[in-house]
């Protein structure tokens, strides 16, 4: 069944690291990894790979988007 994406898109907006979301959005100020934790890996000894993974941080620990800098001048 396809899952038409443009009907269900929920607009977040952007807050400073210094502020948190709120309501149903309150996720978005999780800070731990997602998924289980990497430890107990019994078969990384065979396959050289563990069968649980910490998963990706959450997205307020992400240093690649960092608080935007307001812009100084209209020239750009």
């Amino acid at each position: 069944i396809a899952w038409t994406t443009w009907d269900n898109l929920i607009l977040i907006p952007w807050l400073p690291s210094n502020i948190s979301y709120e309501g149903n959005l309150n996720w978005l100020n999780f800070l731990g990894d997602w998924g289980n934790s990497a430890e107990g890996c019994e078969y990384e000894i065979v396959t050289g790979e563990c069968e649980l993974g910490s998963g990706p941080s959450g997205p307020r620990s992400k240093v690649d988007f960092p608080d935007p800098q307001p812009k100084t001048s209209m020239s750009n």
